[in-house]
């Protein structure tokens, strides 16, 4: 199977004959390229031995003036000699002629002493005169290659000017080489021009090619474009297929047209066979919907009765369920009143039990009351003691403050007696001072005591007041300790009571809850056939919807398959077959 890329991948749509046209053009002008190239080349290389066979070709007139003649009378005479007279004058004609190829055109010979001597200088600057010097400085080499190997040699001088030294025999064995400078300019000027006619000549030949290739493209091509024709035809299910291509050629393309004709036979009687079975599906597609349209309404009614039954069932389903949850409910109620009733018993067991041990804790604390309010009553008669004892430090602190005072005025006498004495007094003055400071310091130290006593004094009163106040609620304590242990023995006997009450009603509601359970089974018992029935009911409508969507599915098919059998039909009408 031929394989087509994505068209988004494909080149941009094009003809056999173009892209013959472009490959054939394009190897031609690689090959002109070649050529041009090469004759550029060519010419470039070449212009030293073109310069080189037109120098002696230029001198040919003065070569033969010259050759066998005396050089020196020629030199010695200069101006009056005729030969120099009839070489001047060809230079001069020479170089006015080729100003635009000669720069200059000059006669030398070598002197006695080496140099290099100007006998005729035509220039366009100014002309050298006859013995002046010619400068050697460029072409020294090339003179003396002229002059040794007596033929023709060539410098180039900075791509500017060439110059070609050609030697000329004279008698004997002097020799003069004439000088051209010619201006590379105008040569290269000249070679623009030839590569312009050689690039026009391949111009004007390519266009010519160009016409003959494309006439030639054209009749080979022809060929394919009536097959292309005819392809476009069958693959759109148009034209005449009763007609057949003919091309009378004997290669790859006759061939080809052979076996289209044969495709376009085979092609023919197959559509033709298409058409009719297209025919006859029309009329039996159209007999199978009328059949799927009845089977389809039957099936409906079908679905609906099975629906309505199937609703009746759920409906009874949702009541037997409702039921159900409600005895289960009822159930789970007694079961919670039975676990209720059986914690109720536990629970007033142990509040019985634990109403025991809270008497039994009530008498330790009735007679650990009792012992407090005798601690309480000996603190406080001890507490009585020490509010004696510091009334006696009181009075202590009494007669020290009075003993400090009376010390104190003592020693004030004591000093005044001193100062009486004058010097024999003053040792007994300092003891004096030093006893008024001690009584002073006692004095003090007295009151600090009798502020501590106060203290103290106060202190004690205020713990005999509490001891008082303790004791009272100790007492007290004794007669609420009394009574709760009274109530104790009350809860004790109520909580016997309820729990024997407790337990009857458990009794009662666990047999309660046996006769529920049973209830509850059968309601599922039923629950689960009323279930099972409106499962399967519902499985038998499932069924026939499907069955109903399948047959509507094969109907839209069949009408389908109408509609594309119609479609290929109307398609074969706008081709002729017969």
């Amino acid at each position: 199977m031929i394989k087509i890329k994505d068209k988004a991948k494909l080149k941009k749509k094009t003809t056999i004959r173009k892209e013959w046209n472009k490959r054939i053009m394009g190897l031609i002008a690689c090959i002109y390229i070649l050529v041009g190239v090469g004759a550029y080349a060519v010419i470039r290389s070449s212009t030293k031995n073109i310069l080189l066979n037109a120098g002696p070709a230029f001198s040919y007139v003065i070569s033969n003036e010259l050759e066998g003649k005396n050089l020196n009378e020629i030199i010695n005479q200069g101006e009056n000699n005729e030969i120099y007279k009839k070489v001047d004058k060809i230079t001069t004609s020479l170089q006015s002629k080729g100003k635009d190829v000669f720069n200059s055109i000059y006669l030398i010979n070598k002197s006695s002493n080496g140099e290099w001597k100007y006998i005729i200088d035509r220039s366009q600057g100014d002309n050298k005169k006859l013995g002046d010097t010619f400068s050697t400085e460029y072409s020294e080499n090339e003179l003396k290659e002229a002059e040794v190997n007596n033929k023709a040699a060539i410098k180039d001088k900075n791509g500017s000017e060439m110059s070609v030294f050609i030697p000329i025999n004279m008698n004997g064995n002097s020799k003069v080489i004439l000088g051209m400078d010619f201006n590379l300019k105008t040569i290269k000027r000249i070679k623009f021009i030839g590569l312009a006619g050689l690039i026009a000549l391949l111009l004007i030949s390519m266009f010519i090619i160009r016409l003959i290739v494309g006439a030639i493209t054209k009749k080979q091509t022809h060929s394919i474009t009536v097959l292309v024709d005819k392809m476009k035809e069958m693959a759109n299910l148009e034209g005449d297929l009763t007609k057949r291509i003919e091309i009378e050629s004997n290669d790859e393309i006759g061939e080809l047209a052979l076996y289209t004709n044969k495709m376009l036979d085979t092609m023919q009687n197959t559509l033709k066979q298409v058409n009719n079975l297209s025919m006859q599906l029309n009329n039996t597609t159209e007999d199978f919907t009328n059949a799927f349209s009845k089977t389809v309404e039957e099936f409906g009614v079908m679905n609906t009765g099975v629906k309505n039954i199937s609703g009746r069932i759920e409906n009874q389903t949702e009541e037997l369920a409702e039921t159900s949850e409600r005895v289960i409910q009822i159930n789970n109620v007694i079961n919670g009143v039975a676990d209720s009733s059986q914690k109720v018993t536990e629970q007033a067991a142990t509040t019985s039990e634990n109403a025991v041990e809270g008497n039994k804790v009530m008498d330790k604390l009735e007679e650990h009351s009792k012992e407090i309010s005798s601690v309480v009553n000996n603190t406080s008669e001890l507490v009585k003691n020490l509010g004696d004892k510091s009334e006696e430090i009181n009075g202590i602190a009494d007669t020290i403050g009075s003993i400090a005072s009376q010390t104190n005025l003592l020693a004030l006498n004591a000093s005044i007696e001193a100062a009486r004495a004058g010097e024999h007094g003053k040792g007994f003055a300092v003891v004096a001072e030093e006893v008024r400071k001690l009584a002073e310091e006692s004095s003090e130290s007295a009151k600090n005591i009798f502020a501590l006593i106060q203290e103290v004094r106060q202190g004690i009163e205020n713990a005999a007041a509490s001891m008082e106040h303790v004791s009272g609620k100790t007492s007290e304590q004794s007669e609420f300790v009394q009574e709760v242990t009274a109530k104790f023995n009350d809860i004790v006997y109520s909580i016997n009571n309820v729990s024997e009450n407790v337990e009857e009603v458990s009794a009662s509601t666990e047999e309660m809850s046996s006769n529920i359970n049973t209830i509850t089974a059968k309601f599922e018992d039923l629950t689960s056939i009323s279930e099972e029935n409106n499962s399967s009911t519902g499985e038998i409508s499932s069924y026939i919807e499907s069955q109903s969507n399948t047959i509507k599915n094969l109907s839209s098919m069949t009408k389908e398959l109408n509609s594309k059998s119609s479609e290929l039909a109307n398609k074969l009408l706008k081709m002729k077959l017969e």
